[in-house]
């Protein structure tokens, strides 16, 4: 008999990290000197839209600006200029002139859009430069262009055919300023060149080994823990299934929330029509927890990354997977065991495994999933490794490291007043990392490296000037290259593995119009964890300490995961968590001047307005003990006979316990 399962939807968390994580790939910076870019008066805009991936691109300011490093989005599909055919004109675009570039995806003329970028970072409304959007429908990057006012909310230029294009007529951010050209003029193109082909492929395997079990994630673990499916592709660096920091799609949103692979198939379908795909990837998952499924797959080396995902089923909209793996290094194939990643799609509110349908509206973005009933001891214990493995030549060493999780943080400093700013020793913690070598990093919100400490607290990041840096943790094992300050960790070559990233804000604190002075500092102690179970739970008086935190008034704050503020205690030791049932809340200082509004139970730190800063949080789990339910019986023997009595094993089976210990 063919066995099928039903995934319920369990409406889990929404749960928001205080660890940032970068978008496609891992970012870093350097210290010891902040790089000025001057570019005049240089505005680069989309100016033509042509059928089969073609468009042209205009330099209306009065500066030369090279656009090679810039690159061109139709969800989910992106490329860098450098990588396209420049049909007429230069990527040294002078003041006036304009470039027309072919290659890129062929987007759907009727209803798509077009996103022009300074910087590889999509969700990003610093980052996008020029937009449109045409069709009925809102597409996928018109909120991040509306947010950076260069598009207008709910506009659509109309859709055009495949003998004519869509012309901008130079300035304004509405589709009025977009028109349907009859007859444009492109430039005289020659046959681009057809890619070449790929002249190394290879078979591989990829064996998923799901870990997650009531032993590993004792927090209110399911009676029905499974996987879903596998289902991802094989792809290039111009695509992403998902991205951290992005929105679902709704594919993505289905596999997370119901186990279903459609629509997913038909986007992956989509984004292999466009060229930037090769090899759909559909399994089978993993029926009991802890557990293994392989799926085999061919690759080549013109599509040598690969996404796979399958979720955590029950669950509300969590799942696990690799994203964007490499396995065609330096002109070699290579085995790679990679511990999953562990999501939230955002498109649900719930919080447990099996709670009811919450949609989140409006849907939030993928985020990598640091508390919850998944958190043990404040961390994420590992769900599973996906092991890709060549099976038809020799196999190379397997790269077996892990990055770890880092807990602590945000961290905000006011800098440029000549107070060093070095992060307390102690106020980041490491935990899960594997490797033979291990390093510090830190970053700017780009990927570049900024420095190599040896340990965070010893960067004063007073020097660094405004802006954000990311610390992370780096294992490797031997020959990694590219390490090293002023590279981008895309730049990095070899086994290694990154962490999460704690993120450090560094603003200007003048007393001038504007300045605000306080900062929310660094919360010392926890996690904390109690059993609901009628007695008083407090967190004893001292084992919270605050430090670094300026301002005029200091408020402790309670909240849930998503931020709802619970209570507001004169100190952390006053509140009995017994009382608030079984879940998990989230304590802070906060540091902030007078006029601060929004500060009221029942309101979300985001209405929070004012002089304000929010330290970093610590986590009380309530755990709830749960007998659970027997089934068997009853049973009946004749003693005195001596003939032994005993239950036959497996005639009482124990169904709907929790708790960290068990006895019968």
């Amino acid at each position: 008999m063919n066995s099928f399962f039903v995934h319920q939807k369990e409406a889990g968390k929404t749960m928001y990290s205080s660890n940032p994580i970068s978008l496609k790939k891992i970012l870093l910076l350097p210290f010891f000197a902040l790089l000025a870019l001057s570019i005049g008066n240089a505005q680069v805009v989309i100016s033509e839209v042509f059928p089969n991936g073609t468009f042209e691109l205009e330099n209306n300011g009065n500066a030369t600006i090279d656009v090679s490093s810039y690159w061109i989005c139709t969800f989910p599909s992106y490329t860098q200029l450098s990588d396209l055919s420049v049909e007429c004109g230069d990527l040294s675009l002078e003041a006036g002139a304009s470039v027309t570039l072919s290659g890129f995806n062929n987007y759907d003329i009727n209803d798509d859009e077009l996103g022009l970028y300074n910087a590889r970072s999509f969700g990003s409304s610093t980052a996008i430069i020029s937009y449109v959007d045409w069709g009925a429908t809102t597409n996928q990057r018109a909120s991040v262009a509306v947010q950076a006012g260069i598009w207008t909310q709910g506009d659509h230029a109309t859709g055009f055919s495949s003998t004519s294009a869509l012309s901008y007529d130079g300035s304004g951010n509405s589709a009025s300023d977009w028109s349907v050209n009859s007859n444009p003029t492109v430039c005289p193109t020659t046959t681009p060149t057809a890619p070449p082909v790929a002249t190394t492929t290879a078979r591989y395997s990829v064996t998923f080994d799901a870990a997650w079990s009531s032993q590993t994630h004792p927090t209110n673990f399911p009676s029905n823990a499974h996987f879903s499916g596998l289902i991802g592709l094989t792809h290039t660096s111009n695509v992403a299934l998902f991205e951290l920091g992005g929105t679902a799609s709704q594919g993505i949103v289905n596999m997370a929330e119901t186990g279903s692979k459609n629509p997913l198939t038909s986007e992956i379908q989509a984004i292999i029509n466009g060229g930037q795909g090769q090899t759909l990837l559909s399994g089978g998952g993993v029926s009991v927890s802890p557990g293994t499924v392989t799926l085999e797959f061919d690759i080549s080396d013109s599509h040598p990354l690969v996404s796979l995902t399958t979720m955590i089923a029950p669950s509300p909209d969590w799942f696990v997977g690799v994203r964007d793996l490499n396995l065609f290094e330096n002109g070699q194939w290579v085995d790679r065991a990679i511990t999953v990643g562990v999501y939230d799609a955002g498109s649900d509110s719930g919080t447990s495994f099996t709670s009811s349908n919450q949609s989140t509206n409006p849907m939030g973005a993928i985020s990598m999933i640091t508390g919850g009933p998944l958190s043990t001891n404040g961390s994420i214990p590992s769900m599973g490794t996906m092991t890709f493995e060549r099976i038809d030549a020799p196999n190379t060493p397997v790269c077996n490291v892990a990055g770890g999780t880092v807990l602590g943080g945000p961290f905000e400093f006011c800098v440029g007043d000549g107070v060093a700013d070095n992060l307390t020793a102690g106020s980041i913690s490491l935990s899960g990392n594997n490797g033979g070598n291990s390093q510090w990093v830190v970053t700017d919100d780009q990927g570049n490296i900024l420095g190599l400490p040896p340990m965070p607290s010893a960067v004063d990041f007073d020097g660094a000037g405004l802006g954000t840096c990311l610390v992370w943790h780096l294992s490797y094992a031997d020959g990694l290259t590219g390490l090293a300050a002023g590279n981008n960790v895309s730049q990095l070559s070899g086994c290694y593995a990154l962490s999460n990233s704690v993120s450090v804000n560094r603003v200007d604190c003048g007393t001038g119009t504007g300045g605000c002075a306080a900062v929310g500092g660094s919360l010392l102690g926890g996690p904390f964890e109690f059993c609901v179970d009628g007695a008083a739970d407090n967190i004893p008086a001292g084992s919270l300490n605050l430090v670094g935190n300026t301002g005029s008034n200091l408020q402790w704050v309670v909240t849930d995961l998503r931020g709802n503020i619970l209570g507001l205690p004169p100190m952390p030791s006053a509140v009995d968590f017994d009382g608030a049932g079984a879940g998990v809340c989230l304590i802070w200082a906060l540091s902030y001047e007078d006029g601060l509004t929004g500060l009221a139970a029942g309101n979300n730190v985001d209405h929070l307005a004012g002089c304000y800063s929010l330290s970093n949080s610590v986590s009380v789990t309530r755990n709830e003990a749960v007998g659970g339910t027997l089934a068997g019986g009853p049973f009946e023997f004749c003693v005195g006979d001596g003939v032994a009595d005993n239950l036959a094993a497996g005639s009482i089976s124990l169904s709907g316990n929790s708790g960290g210990n068990s006895q019968w």
